[in-house]
């Protein structure tokens, strides 16, 4: 996957910063701001939550394995 462009205060997301907030690891005021930014943009938001349940998935697959 590519990275993704939109602008959160003077700073591009990028799909790591999605994967951080999925995963828990960033600060409150950042997460914050990435939801702000999901909010304004759908195809941001699907993203987000496609790793959100990728994570769900997994966490499944390796507590039954």
């Amino acid at each position: 996957m590519g990275w993704v462009c939109m602008k959160m205060d003077n700073k591009t997301i990028t799909e790591l910063d999605i994967q951080a907030l999925v995963d828990g690891e960033v600060d409150d005021k950042a997460a914050v701001s990435l939801m702000d930014a999901l909010n304004r943009d759908p195809a941001l938001y699907n993203r987000y939550l496609l790793y959100k349940k990728q994570k769900t998935l997994l966490k499944s697959w390796w507590k039954d394995n």
